[in-house]
């Protein structure tokens, strides 16, 4: 299972990489490497910039990279952090295909974390957590329907 989630993961990052032309060369290049922890930090530096210097398509961009490499390194709950940041910027701008895409690498967070309790990972009550993923899914499927 766990060779499984590797997979969907570099899956994963092969397809957002190829959707969305990323402009940081350096959390590239750490990337391309496996150099996840130094991607991390290129990412926040990124991130942390005052909101006139990021435009929000970026700053989801960006956000999805950050997750992505926090879960390479097995930090999930940073992750899900980010990603929700991401996603409430994408409904505000209401960027449905990068909202689509956020709610898509939610999903994966919510399944990789399916061995926490219900109260510390799910935003959705009475829901367990590949049940929330599954919802992440669908909403993200419904999504993309929208932009068609």
């Amino acid at each position: 299972m766990k060779y499984f989630r590797h997979c969907c993961l570099l899956f994963t990052l092969v397809l957002t990489s190829s959707s969305f032309a990323f402009q940081d060369v350096e959390s590239m290049e750490a990337f391309q490497r496996g150099n996840f922890e130094q991607a991390i930090k290129s990412l926040t530096t990124k991130l942390s910039q005052s909101d006139a210097k990021i435009k929000p398509g970026e700053y989801i961009d960006t956000s999805v990279y950050l997750a992505l490499a926090y879960q390479s390194v097995g930090h999930f709950k940073s992750a899900l952090a980010i990603l929700r940041k991401a996603e409430i910027i994408a409904q505000q701008t209401n960027d449905s295909i990068r909202h689509a895409m956020v709610l898509n690498h939610l999903s994966e967070v919510y399944l990789a974390l399916d061995n926490f309790s219900e109260e510390n990972v799910c935003p959705l009550p009475k829901l367990t957590v590949p049940k929330t993923a599954l919802a992440c899914i669908n909403q993200a499927v419904e999504k993309a329907k929208q932009t068609e």
